[in-house]
């Protein structure tokens, strides 16, 4: 059997209309790759929407529509991630119109397909449950939505939970996958397939973005998908920048510097070029703080046309200053 997982869609987490459609095209891209490989099954590891308070008629019907369209090609399997449940601690999520179009998982379950079987585990810290489950398993494969301990969520970030990768039973499974977490990495034979695009600057670095293909129990392989990803770059005199609509961050940028990368950056098609200049290491921390601060206000005032976007940019540059 031929299969394809995925996980940690979270639609609508972005108010960029540019985001929103790579988004879609992520999907038509999915729906590519269902057909050129002759996909049977595919598994979606939890996270569809980024919260129900920002639901609406038009998001929920390109959901529908499309999954009404994708069931016509093969059987779908749906596992509960935390962002898709409606209360804590209910079974209760915004998948529930997803189960006409193939399995939906809000609560631990099996799912058997010819000699293959799948043990799927919604979102849970509940440590005693995951190892009642995954403890008595004869399945081939575990797709779970669930964080460890150890395991890496950003660039700078470990997790640090109660959920050890022994309470999964890993030795009992052929392969597990997990969704949750959005870097991508893998742990002994586990599997964090992460998000299938880059969403913010915590994601720059990571391993490139995309969907994981499987026959039986086995990665046949995997294929990256060509959509926008994110860079951080410390600066030099001569910067390797990147081709494509990508989203830049230079840093330690020399005050003196900071025109010309500008200008550099414009000849590029980014979608977004954040400059973050270097701290004076001869200013006392006041007058550092002003003159950084300063600087940041200055240009982002001068390329970024968008009030909301101004604010954004301005508070993201001092939160990076405030924890350097």
């Amino acid at each position: 059997m031929k299969w394809l997982a995925f996980s940690d869609a979270h639609l609508k987490k972005f108010s960029d209309p540019r985001r929103e459609k790579d988004q879609q095209h992520f999907f038509e891209l999915l729906m590519e790759v269902v057909v050129v490989e002759r996909i049977e099954l595919v598994v979606f590891i939890g996270d569809w929407y980024n919260s129900k308070s920002y639901l609406h008629a038009a998001l929920c019907n390109f959901s529908i529509d499309f999954l009404k369209q994708l069931s016509t090609r093969c059987d779908l399997i749906f596992v509960a991630g935390n962002h898709d449940f409606l209360y804590p601690d209910k079974t209760e999520t915004t998948l529930e119109p997803f189960s006409q179009f193939g399995s939906l998982y809000a609560q631990p379950g099996v799912y058997k397909r010819g000699n293959i079987t799948f043990d799927c585990l919604p979102y849970t810290r509940d440590v005693e449950k995951v190892r009642s489950f995954c403890g008595k398993s004869g399945s081939s494969i575990l797709l779970a939505h669930i964080e460890l301990d150890q395991m890496r969520a950003s660039r700078n970030w470990l997790l640090k939970t109660e959920m050890k990768k022994s309470d999964l039973s890993l030795s009992s499974y052929v392969v597990g996958l997990t969704g949750h977490v959005h870097w991508r990495q893998q742990i002994d034979n586990l599997i964090c397939i992460g998000s299938p695009y880059e969403m913010d600057f915590s994601d720059a670095g990571s391993l490139p973005r995309g969907l994981h293909v499987f026959e039986d129990c086995e990665l046949s392989k995997f294929i990256p998908l060509d959509l926008p990803r994110h860079f951080i770059i410390t600066y030099s005199n001569s910067i390797p920048l990147p081709q494509g609509e990508h989203y830049i961050k230079i840093v330690d940028v020399p005050a003196d510097e900071v025109d010309k990368v500008l200008r550099d950056c414009s000849t590029f098609d980014f979608r977004e070029v954040v400059v973050i200049p270097e701290v004076g290491k001869t200013l006392e921390k006041d007058e550092k703080f002003f003159s950084i601060n300063s600087a940041i206000d200055e240009y982002v005032e001068r390329v970024c046309p968008d009030q909301l976007n101004k604010d954004e940019l301005k508070e993201m540059g001092k939160r990076y200053l405030s924890v350097k």
